[in-house]
């Protein structure tokens, strides 16, 4: 199994775990997740893993979006203050897909609703 489809299924499976919900969502995004600033939208697009760039690195990416950008703003310091996105972009040499799921998981905990 390619790294970018192992990260997927990997990553599709912590979400669901940490109780995130599938389906379509607002522009395309495939989960949803409460937190602390309200909704996060979440998806992965395999096109976008596909980039030239890629070939000579492993390349991981998960893209977020708070539904209210001002309190996605105010819980997680690096999300953009206009369209709330949150992404997770990683390439790195030899990046093992279950360490990359677990840095991302690790930081949407944190803003979670209990």
């Amino acid at each position: 199994m390619k790294k970018q489809a192992k990260f997927q299924k990997l990553m599709r499976q912590a979400l669901l775990d940490a109780g995130a919900e599938e389906g379509e969502f607002y522009l395309g995004y495939r989960f949803r997740i409460d937190t602390q600033a309200g909704p996060l939208l979440l998806t992965m697009h395999e096109s976008d893993l596909e980039d030239k760039r890629c070939d000579k690195f492993t390349c991981y990416a998960l893209f977020a979006r708070f539904k209210d950008p001002s309190r996605g703003k105010e819980a997680v310091w690096n999300s953009n203050p206009y369209s709330g996105k949150w992404n997770f972009l990683m390439r790195a040499r030899g990046l093992d897909p279950k360490d990359a799921v677990a840095s991302v998981i690790s930081s949407i905990a944190r803003v979670v609703s209990s």
